[in-house]
């Protein structure tokens, strides 16, 4: 809304300027106008020796400020008191379109009306007229571009207003989280998403006590700082540290700088609380003792707090937020790595062992047999063929490794079936 009645001020600036701005030339032409009549007769009039030559310079003059000339006259002398009375008139309606442009107008019909007032009679004193009639036009367009704006507020007025009644309708019966939540939309629809509300809150008992105590302590939170450190502003050089790596942080320092600048008053300094407060306390945003132990999470929150009184209502504006983890003095560490073992099998198998004979059911000796014959085929399957090259024995060896069974219930190789296949063909 504020854009909307903006462009229309603007517009109404720019056309009184222009209207303005055409009196301003019209006044330039009037200048030399006086300047050459003071020059008639400071100088030309003086300097005339004949009635004549007076005339003529009168008559000159004359036609400097007026645009009727005077016919009836008896002398010089008369003629010039006729020209002076002229002058006077001119003198008067030149002080007119002075006043003009430094009059407080307030209104575009009022600028109309004095232009009016203004352009009558100026056909007296000066045959080039002076018209407002394209600022006219200007005007006109100009309120009936305010005249839509105008509509265009009142529609969405009346928008925002029936939403706004619906939010204090409907904050009636909330909660109070809720009904400061209804408020702060009703304040954005009313002033623009740019206007902040902020609520007063009051703190419990217990926290208004503690909140005094950190008050009440402030010589003891930064006393490391000052007497062991000797550091005068330890809080103002936390700032401009913290300042470096935070955005808003560097605002509220270049605003606390041009406060300074600007001699405002009183001097914008930060006061550090430290919750939950703890007797002999150290600030933990800068360098503290290094006997000074840390029992838990600690809120350190550094405030603008002008005459800030925890047991009566209290505002706030939040600048800037952040988590930080104070590293402690001492660490347990451990080192682990990763040891692949020579294998290419995952550790995870299965047995799968079939009866030696078809009974129907196992015996407990069947079962441990199965197990050793599967560990003794594992080892032999763990001894590659260049060890066993090295062997004295290597010679005596077969080229492959198998499977031997007496009964056909697995996959096998039977040599002694496949010599005897060999000799049989042959």
């Amino acid at each position: 809304m504020a854009r909307v009645a903006g462009s229309s001020m603007s517009a109404s600036v720019r056309s009184t300027r222009h209207t303005a701005n055409r009196v301003v030339e019209y006044l330039k032409r009037w200048a030399d106008f006086e300047a050459r009549y003071q020059a008639l007769f400071t100088t030309d009039l003086p300097a005339a020796g004949t009635e004549e030559e007076r005339i003529a310079v009168l008559q000159k003059a004359e036609a400097l400020i007026s645009t009727s000339f005077t016919t009836t006259f008896t002398d010089a002398a008369n003629l010039q008191t006729i020209v002076e009375g002229k002058k006077t008139s001119f003198d008067a309606k030149r002080t007119a379109l002075t006043n003009f442009l430094s009059s407080p107008f307030t209104t575009l019909a009022s600028v109309r009306s004095a232009a009016t007032a203004l352009v009558a009679g100026l056909e007296a004193f000066d045959k080039e007229p002076l018209k407002f009639e394209d600022d006219e036009r200007m005007f006109v367009i100009l309120a009936e571009d305010m005249l839509k704006q105008a509509q265009k507020l009142h529609a969405l007025g009346t928008k925002d207003a029936l939403a706004v009644q619906d939010l204090v309708n409907g904050a009636v019966s909330a909660t109070p989280v809720e009904q400061l939540d209804a408020m702060k939309q009703a304040a954005a629809l009313l002033f623009g998403e740019g206007f902040r509300l902020i609520p007063e809150f009051r703190l419990s008992a217990e926290r208004a006590l503690e909140f005094q105590n950190c008050l009440n302590d402030q010589t003891q939170l930064l006393s490391h700082q000052k007497t062991t450190l000797d550091r005068d502003f330890p809080v103002d050089e936390w700032l401009y540290g913290a300042a470096r790596v935070r955005e808003k942080l560097a605002a509220w320092e270049n605003l606390v700088m041009l406060a300074e600048a600007a001699k405002a008053r009183p001097p914008m300094e930060l006061t550090p609380f430290q919750l939950p407060y703890r007797a002999n306390d150290h600030w933990l945003a800068v360098e503290h003792p290094s006997s000074h132990v840390i029992e838990s999470d600690t809120l350190l929150y550094t405030a603008f707090a002008l005459a800030i009184n925890p047991a009566s209502p209290i505002a706030g504006l939040l600048v800037d937020e952040w988590t930080e983890t104070i590293p402690a003095r001492q660490e347990t560490t451990g080192l682990t790595f990763h040891y692949d073992r020579p294998n290419c099998e995952a550790p995870q198998s299965m047995l799968l062992v079939t009866p030696s004979t078809m009974k129907g059911v196992w015996t407990w000796q069947e079962v441990v047999a199965s197990l050793h014959e599967a560990l003794d085929l594992a080892q032999l399957r763990a001894v590659e063929p260049d060890q066993l090259d090295q062997l004295d024995y290597a010679r005596f060896l077969p080229a492959t490794v198998a499977t031997l069974t007496y009964h056909p219930v697995t996959f096998a190789i039977n040599y002694a079936a496949l010599a005897k296949a060999a000799v049989f063909n042959g």
